[in-house]
Order: C-alpha cells, then structure tokens, then sequence
C-alpha cells in the first residue's frame, strides 16, 4: 500500500452528543464528524459538487442534506444518495478515552482507482459537471489527458449508431490542445478542453446499447485493403466491423489501415465530407492518443464510413461528375507544384466563388501548370474562407434558405482533411478527392446563386476579436482577424471555441473543427482570410436549434410528397 495515514485525535467521546454533527479540523482538514448508536462517522465538511459546507446543512437518519442544491449522503460511508460524486469518508474511532480520526493520503495511482468508477458512471448519464471534476482530480491525480480520453472511447465507442461521429472529431482536435505539437492548455486549464471532448462523446452515446463485437479472423484475406474498399462501397457494414476489428488485433500496420481507409473515403464525396473529415481526426486521434486506442477508432470510422451518403450518386452532381469523368487523376496527381504559381492560388479562389458553374477545368489547368494538387486546395481553402468572410448571418435564421453558416464551414475542413490525405497518400485517388472539395467550394455558394447578398468585407477595425466574439459581431470579427498579429487572432479563436459560443454541441463542435483547422491551414497558406473566416462564425450570429426547421421541412413533405429542392 502507498497510501499515508495520518492520524488526529479530536476531542472525547464526552464532547459529542448524539446525532449532533459538529465541524472539526484535522491538520488541514475540515470534517463533519457524528456519534451515533454504534459509534462515529467522519465525511469530508465540503461537498464534492461545489465546495460548500455540509455542517451547513440537515442531518436526519444518518443522511446530510447539503443546502445548496440538495444533494444528500450517507454519514457512514460518504456515498452519494442524491447527486453525483460520493464525499471522502475517514474512518473514526475511540482508542484509549480519544475519538481518533484516521485521514488517508492516497498516493496518485490510487487517487485515479478511486476516480475511474465515478468517471464512468458521469459518462455514461452525460454529467458534464460531474465529467469536469473527475478530469480535473484525475489531472492533478497525473493521469494524461490521453488516459483519460482514451477511457471515454473505449466506453462510447461502439454505442454510436453510426459509427464515427462528431464527438470522436471533437475529441481529437481538443486533445490536440491539450498534448502534442499544438498543445496549448496546460496544467487545470486542459479541463476546458476535455470537458468538451467528453461532453460529446457522452452524449452521442448516452443510454444507447452497445454493438456486439464481431467474431476475429484468423488471418487477413489476401489483398486486404482491396477488400476493404470493397466492403465499405458494397455496404456491407457487419463484415467491414469485422475486418477492421480483426486487422487491429492480429496487429495489421496502422500507417497501411490508414492509407486503406484514405482511400476509400476518396472513392466518393461522402456524407458532405464527413468522411474524409473523420479519417483524418481518427489517425491523428491515434497518434495522441497511443496506438493502443486504433481498437476504439478506426473499426467505429470504417462503419461508419459502409453507412455514409455517396452524395456523388445523387442528381445534383451529374454535370460535376461529367467534368470529373473527364479528367486524368494519374496526370493531376503527378502535377508539379511550383511556390510561385501556387502563390496566386487566391485567383482561383475568387473564380471558384464568383463562378456560375464548378470551374474544375481552370482548376486542373491551374494544378498542372505549376499549382499542383496542394495549390489547388489552397485555392480551395481560400474561397471556404471567402465564403464564411461574405456570409450575411441574417440568411442563416431565414427559413427560405437551406444553405447556411455549418455548410460553408465544411469547406475549410473537408479542404484540411484532403491536404492531410494528400500528404500521406498523394495518389490519383487523393487527386480525386482533392476535386471533391472543390465541389463542395463551389456548391456552398448556392444560397448567393438563389438570391442572399454576400456582404463586403469590412473597412476599418471596430472592436478587439474577443469583444467581437461575445458580442456576436461577425463584421468586427472579421475586421480585427484581418488586422491583428496571426498569432495573437489564433490564440484567442482557440479560446473562444471552447467558451460554449454555441447553444448545441453540433455547432460548437464545428466551431472546435473549424477554428483547428483555419489555423493550421493559415500556417501553410499565409492568408490572414483564412483565420478571418472563422472568426466570422466563430462572432456569427447562427441558427442554433433545428426544430422549426424539420418541423417545416416534415409539413412540406407532408403536404406535397416533394423532396426539398436544392
């Protein structure tokens, strides 16, 4: 045992009278200490849930009552009758004529043993405050944000219903805050971080059944990665469960799984880039996390993947495909890159922005005489950006459009996740999906196609960013983002993502991706647009609920049998 005991004696038996709780200090501890029938119980004076004084308030039958929000426990064992966590209970005793007060020091190891089970259960019921105050005394008791993260996949991971999800998203770039080459929390402030993280993975799972884990293969199938991609486009869910799962246990090279899973993301514009998204946020996941967490990410990514939207398919993107089929993928993956032509990839942005139709033979021209693919998504990134910069937040609480702020984002991030494909994979399918983004760059300027009226970029700074943040000001936003030190802009967009900006997690976790990946995309690109784009929706004021919308959307399928138009 590591544990230290540290005794104190407290008075005689004489001093307490029955069922009468009284205050005492121990060192520098405060107990609440009872004499009752059958001896004395001594608890922790402070309430686990925010600190105040339980001599403060009832005791009746062996339970105290906490007054402040009503949470009650067990005088005999500090267990947690109503609330959330059990208060410390220390054993009391009379030796000799002394009521003795035995207080353990637990070491660190012990300490984490003894939060885990309460950890588990504020997962498992979405108890945010619950979730921050483990994390925060499993910090200080040296468990790794990674641990901790970790702990939350391997009990959420197989509860989503569709596999990988926003909270697995989310929980990768807030780990990257808080481990890593771009950590930038430290210390009790990596809370604020992980409390996001768990909050989604809790609640994208909470009270759902887990899957059934699928039976191992022996061996891997010859031409592994070829059935995979099979599997995923054929849809056949339960044996892609499978084959990944098996692949991880029989200790299959994660960097070929990775590549294998690029390219199957790349075979189709999935899900409006959700996919792609995702393998990105699972691999990077897996290199914060230690290699020992692929077991909860990437079988949860290859399921979800067999269940995506092959949004190509769909009629909205005949005349994009018609322009795809005629391009060579082998020549535009083999494409130079050039610093020089790749510096004026803005040109291409405006085109892509100001174009009635997806200019993807400008764009291929531009790839091959010098921009090359990481050019072109430059290009891309840059129009995302301009998109976000020209958005009249005013259309996104207009029923009449069906294009708003979370559309636009998913440029920036879907051009971030091909980037980061292109670099592990440069290949003809990473071509492809580099033209994918390009799609979707082009589509999210529909709503201005359909009548909204882009708004200029601002003349002259008003506010600082973080006042323009909290006082929803997208103009000011994107004014201070143009004019401020990068690196001062990145900072506080990183601060504000995690300040519940957003009244859904959906929007807050877009806010987390985006803001990720702007300042990652700015450090390759230079653009200062870049970061001023998510510091207009990061200000924006959004639709935060979704309710009027589904309910109006249901009234006019009801009443007509018409799919939305588009």
């Amino acid at each position: 045992m590591n544990e230290q005991l540290h005794e104190f004696s407290i008075g005689s038996p004489e001093d307490f009278s029955a069922h009468r709780p009284r205050m005492i200090r121990a060192g520098d501890h405060r107990l609440l200490v009872v004499k009752t029938e059958t001896g004395f119980s001594a608890i922790s004076n402070a309430c686990p849930h925010q600190g105040y004084g339980l001599m403060q308030g009832a005791y009746d039958s062996g339970v105290v009552t906490c007054q402040w929000h009503n949470w009650k426990f067990d005088i005999a064992t500090g267990a947690c009758l109503a609330g959330e966590e059990d208060v410390d209970c220390h054993v009391a005793e009379v030796r000799d004529g002394e009521v003795i007060v035995t207080i353990r020091a637990h070491s660190p190891g012990e300490m984490r043993a003894k939060l885990w089970p309460s950890f588990d259960t504020a997962l498992r019921e979405h108890r945010v405050g619950q979730l921050s105050r483990d994390t925060a005394r499993l910090l200080r008791a040296q468990a790794t944000p990674a641990e901790i993260v970790v702990r939350a996949l391997a009990d959420t991971n197989r509860r989503n219903d569709y596999g990988f999800d926003h909270g697995m998203a989310t929980a990768s770039d807030c780990l990257a805050l808080t481990t890593g080459a771009h950590q930038s929390l430290h210390g009790d402030d990596r809370v604020l971080a992980l409390a996001q993280a768990l909050d989604g993975l809790s609640d994208d799972a909470r009270h759902r059944t887990k899957r059934s884990e699928p039976i191992q293969l022996e061996s891997l199938p010859e031409n592994f990665g070829k059935i995979l991609m099979t599997a995923i486009d054929n849809e056949n869910i339960e044996f892609v469960d499978q084959l990944v799962r098996s692949a991880i246990l029989l200790n299959h090279d994660l960097s070929d799984l990775r590549q294998w899973m690029i390219r199957a993301a790349s075979q189709h514009h999935y899900d409006f880039g959700h996919q792609a998204i995702y393998v990105q946020k699972a691999f990077e996941l897996i290199d914060l996390a230690g290699a020992e967490s692929a077991i909860h990410v990437v079988p949860t990514l290859a399921y979800g993947m067999a269940y995506g939207t092959k949004e190509d398919v769909l009629p909205y993107m005949v005349h994009f495909n018609r322009a795809l089929g005629a391009v060579d993928l082998g020549a535009l993956a083999s494409s130079p890159t050039d610093a020089q032509r790749r510096s004026v990839a803005i040109d291409l942005a405006n085109l892509i922005v100001d174009s009635e139709r997806c200019p993807v033979v400008e764009a291929v021209e531009f790839a091959l005489s010098g921009g090359g693919v990481q050019g072109m998504l430059d290009a891309v990134v840059l129009a995302g950006s301009l998109r976000l910069t020209r958005y009249d937040d005013l259309y996104d609480r207009n029923g009449a459009y069906d294009f708003r702020w979370l559309d636009i984002t998913h440029v920036v991030t879907y051009a971030h996740a091909a980037r980061w494909a292109w670099r592990h994979d440069p290949c003809p399918d990473t071509a492809r999906l580099a033209l994918y983004t390009l799609f979707l760059a082009h589509d999210s300027g529909r709503g201005e196609r359909h009548g909204m009226t882009p708004v200029p970029l601002p003349d002259a700074k008003t506010l600082d960013l973080a006042d323009a943040i909290m006082r929803r000001d997208a103009r000011a936003a994107v004014a201070a983002a143009l004019t401020d030190d990068p690196g001062a802009t990145s900072a506080t967009l990183t601060a504000a993502s995690l300040q519940d900006g957003a009244g859904s997690f959906i929007v807050q976790a877009h806010i987390i991706k985006l803001t990720a990946a702007s300042i990652r995309e700015f450090e390759e690109i230079g653009n200062p647009i870049v970061l001023a784009g998510a510091a207009a929706f990061s200000a924006g004021r959004r639709l935060e609920r979704f309710v009027a919308g589904a309910a109006q959307e249901a009234i006019d399928f009801i009443r007509t049998g018409q799919p939305p138009k588009r």
